[in-house]
């Protein structure tokens, strides 16, 4: 904290008491000279010589604002983080620093007239990397947010405050062999079997009333009863009363309405197939076979802070590499679900709108954290952390911090970061596959296992004795060498 201080000293006093305070120094024989000394750190430290009077008593300039005007002073900076709040790119030979954040400096040095310059061999980094970079002196400030510590201590006033939510996928269509059997699932097939019963046990009293009486198998479900709803022929009883004729007319219409309800929704799921069922909260990715693809250290951020979240630990995926996870999270890979700050997803949101189907949807009753503080990494006495702070506070209340991030695509689309290709799913007509059939066939398969296991069981029931005389002949042949017992 700069301070304003008058002292009254001899000449060969240390000159390292200028950097910290704005002090004018007079000496002992003031009412002769009527000067006194004073020093001025922008853009290189020198000593001033000044004339002492009465107007310069009364004026502001005894002790000038030296962080108004900078003079061009030169600050180093380390840039880090990742888009959209950094966009670095050439434009018309000229290097752009783009981004809500780069924009705020670039405007940050110009109405403090001091300029920034990146300390060869830096490298852009991610924003975990950037308070270290700021402690151990490489960068005089930050060009990137990052987590903050609580309290405040060694970071800026908080330049935005986001929600860190899943970014998981759109739910996607189920298989076309499902098809087959969620037309009837559950409640339906219950009451399509309900019915075909009761009209059984109708028809089956019916019969019996008039002298035919069904076996106690055809009594609940009738053969005829069940081929008229599956569209199948069957045997009527000839010169049958009216009660019986009236029953068949019901299961005629009843095979009508199941055949064509049936056909009416399989038609439907074709061409608009259901979705499968959604993830309903945090619990529901951990017993998935899906995964959060995470940056290691935002993953180490997030159990560090929170150890409730440990019990977590399984659903994620952590990717050490940062291109790689950059490149795995923008190509919108539909594999993994991520976890990504809410300035990320207006981008994201903005560039799915180009697409025939958006491919991912942001869970916000799904987030991790909520109100997050982003800071600037500074020194812990840096000199520019009360103008950075007022810096802060006149951008959000122009409005220009929302409009650099609502920019924020564009400047994207500009910096060729990003292109509007369509990278979602076609939907296109194709004919029916073998693999649609799966569950066809595999019923198929069981009804043929079924049938040959019962048709050996008969075969092997009605001649078991046979058989056994068979085996018991050939013993006594072998054992008395008769040819008849």
């Amino acid at each position: 904290m700069w301070q304003h201080c008058a002292l009254t000293i001899r000449y060969n006093v240390a000159f390292s008491i200028f950097y910290r305070f704005n002090c004018k120094i007079f000496s002992a024989n003031l009412q002769h000279t009527k000067q006194f000394y004073s020093y001025t750190h922008f853009p290189v430290f020198a000593l001033e010589y000044k004339p002492l009077n009465a107007i310069q008593l009364k004026d502001e300039s005894m002790f000038p604002d030296r962080l108004r005007n900078l003079h061009e002073f030169k600050v180093p900076y380390i840039i880090g983080g990742s888009i959209p709040r950094i966009i670095t790119y050439e434009y018309n030979g000229e290097r752009i620093l783009g981004g809500s954040v780069g924009h705020f400096f670039v405007t940050f040095a110009a109405k403090h007239n001091f300029k920034i310059y990146e300390p060869p061999n830096m490298k852009s980094t991610p924003s975990q990397q950037l308070v270290q970079a700021v402690r151990n002196n490489t960068a005089e400030i930050s060009i990137g947010l990052a987590y903050p510590n609580i309290p405040l201590d060694g970071f800026s006033y908080p330049y935005e405050q986001v929600n860190w939510c899943v970014w998981s996928p759109v739910e996607a269509d189920i298989p076309n062999y499902d098809f087959f059997w969620i037309v009837f699932e559950g409640m339906t097939f219950a009451l399509a079997l309900g019915v075909i019963m009761l009209i059984s046990v109708v028809l089956s009293c019916a019969l019996w009333q008039h002298g035919k009486k069904p076996d106690l198998l055809r009594f609940f479900i009738h053969e005829a009863c069940l081929r008229g709803v599956l569209g199948q022929s069957f045997r009527e009883l000839s010169r049958a009363p009216f009660v019986i004729r009236f029953i068949y007319l019901q299961i005629c219409i009843l095979g009508i309405l199941l055949t064509t309800s049936y056909n009416a929704y399989f038609a439907t799921y074709w061409t608009s197939a259901p979705k499968v069922a959604p993830l309903r909260n945090i619990d529901d990715i951990l017993y998935s076979n899906k995964k959060i693809f995470v940056f290691a250290p935002e993953y180490i951020e997030l159990i560090a802070r929170a150890a409730d979240l440990r019990k977590y630990i399984p659903m994620f995926y952590v990717e050490k590499d940062y291109k790689t996870f950059l490149s795995t999270r923008d190509n919108f890979n539909t594999k993994y679900l991520y976890m990504v700050p809410t300035t990320n997803w207006r981008i994201y949101n903005e560039q799915q709108k180009v697409f025939t189907t958006p491919l991912f949807r942001l869970r916000t009753d799904m987030c991790f954290y909520n109100n997050v503080p982003m800071c600037f990494p500074i020194h812990s006495n840096s000199i520019f952390s009360q103008i950075l702070r007022d810096m802060i506070l006149y951008t959000a209340q122009a409005g220009l911090t929302e409009y650099w991030r609502r920019s924020g695509f564009l400047e994207l689309l500009k910096a060729g970061r990003m292109s509007l290709k369509d990278l979602s799913r076609r939907n296109e007509f194709r004919a029916m596959a073998v693999e649609d059939m799966k569950y066809i066939w595999m019923g198929y398969g069981i009804a043929c296992a079924i049938m040959i296991t019962v048709f050996l069981a008969e075969l092997c029931y009605f001649r078991r004795k046979h058989a056994m005389a068979f085996f018991v002949e050939k013993i006594w042949r072998r054992i008395c060498g008769k040819t008849k017992l």
